[in-house]
């Protein structure tokens, strides 16, 4: 079974509220003030649900622009070939790339920054990718 690590945030948010609750509740019901065991306990647990409410806000921030993006993606006329996934390079397309890349004939040829280039080899469909892991809470 999969479970939905923001769920797993949320309940993880809940019971640290509910702890720091129960001891400032307590201390309430028996006139006094928290000790400072308690106090810091009820601090950490304030700390740590701030952090989580703010791993959340992103998340969700995150899930927005992506969701922004995907809907720009497949509303593009011509968009991404196939299935929007990945780029598929025909024979065609790799070998005007190479002739662009490397002068004709040569096999490594040294490019403006010094760097060298080397052939390469494309392949119409390498790898057939899936959409990688983009966010925290996937």
């Amino acid at each position: 079974m999969i479970t939905d690590p923001r769920e797993d945030l949320r309940k993880r948010r809940d019971a640290v509220l509910a702890k720091a609750r129960t001891l400032a509740e307590k201390a309430r019901d028996e006139g006094r003030e928290l000790s400072g065991g308690e106090a810091a306990d009820v601090n950490t647990a304030l700390a740590e649900a701030k952090t989580i409410n703010e791993t959340l806000a992103a998340d969700d921030r995150h899930r927005r622009i992506m969701g922004e993006l995907d809907a720009q993606a497949a509303s593009a006329v011509g968009g991404l070939p196939s299935d929007g996934r990945r780029l598929a390079f025909g024979k065609a397309t790799a070998a005007a790339a190479a002739s662009k890349i490397l002068p004709p004939g040569s096999s490594k040829a040294l490019a403006p920054s010094g760097i060298a280039v080397v052939s390469q080899e494309f392949q119409p469909d390498p790898v057939a990718l899936g959409r990688p892991r983009t966010r925290c809470c996937q």
